[in-house]
């Protein structure tokens, strides 16, 4: 439940309402990831520079991040889960950062979906460990606080392991309907984003290479 005064943020005395702080820090947030979906709106139906949208994207990370590293408080696990989400958020940033230099490499490119979705899974976990009473993660049980690093590797490897299995699925789906085979390594214009599958021979040739040896030929 929401504060009835939730929107009362300086009180008579001229401090701030503290139990209404929260809402704040998180209306803040939402603004930020609300700010990149218009962008993203903008870009969709005109022209915006190259990257605003992912600029804007990775903005919205850097604010949930900053706001959530000067919210760490309460019992030591409450302040371990909060920590881990930092660090995920961080990550996620910082794989933006290398996306926006790197956009036509579908390995770096997935990073940024995949350590969303594994934020999205750390929070039903979290939810999980703070408010389901389980003698587990009690705050004042240390034994939980040191299991909770354990259990976030675990979701991290099996979303790792279940995302390149679906990339390389993906990638035989698509050879097989469009005969083309998808680079997993940076592309450029020149060098072409698809590789021609050669049945032939069994093996795959660059589209570059294959018109170098055209235009060979035809002299």
């Amino acid at each position: 439940m929401g504060h009835e005064s939730w929107r009362t943020l300086i009180a008579n005395d001229g401090k701030f309402v503290v139990d209404n702080i929260n809402d704040w820090q998180h209306s803040a947030m939402y603004l930020a990831f609300v700010t990149s979906g218009v962008i993203d709106l903008v870009g969709f139906y005109s022209q915006v520079p190259d990257s605003m949208e992912l600029g804007f994207l990775s903005l919205s990370f850097l604010v949930q991040g900053t706001l959530l590293v000067f919210h760490l408080k309460g019992p030591a696990i409450e302040v371990m889960v909060h920590l881990i989400l930092v660090l995920q958020i961080f990550a996620t940033f910082l794989s933006m950062l290398v996306e926006a230099s790197h956009r036509s490499n579908i390995v770096i490119a997935s990073l940024r979906p995949i350590l969303t979705f594994l934020q999205g899974v750390w929070w039903i976990q979290t939810a999980f460990i703070m408010f389901t009473a389980d003698p587990a993660y009690d705050p004042d049980y240390m034994g939980g606080t040191m299991m909770v690093p354990a259990v976030f590797v675990m979701h991290m490897l099996w979303i790792c392991a279940a995302s390149a299995t679906l990339l390389l699925i993906m990638r035989r789906v698509y050879s097989s309907m469009y005969g083309r085979d998808v680079h997993f390594s940076t592309a450029t214009k020149r060098t072409g984003e698809y590789r021609q599958l050669d049945t032939t021979a069994g093996a795959d040739v660059e589209l570059s290479t294959t018109s170098g040896m055209m235009m060979m030929a035809s002299k």
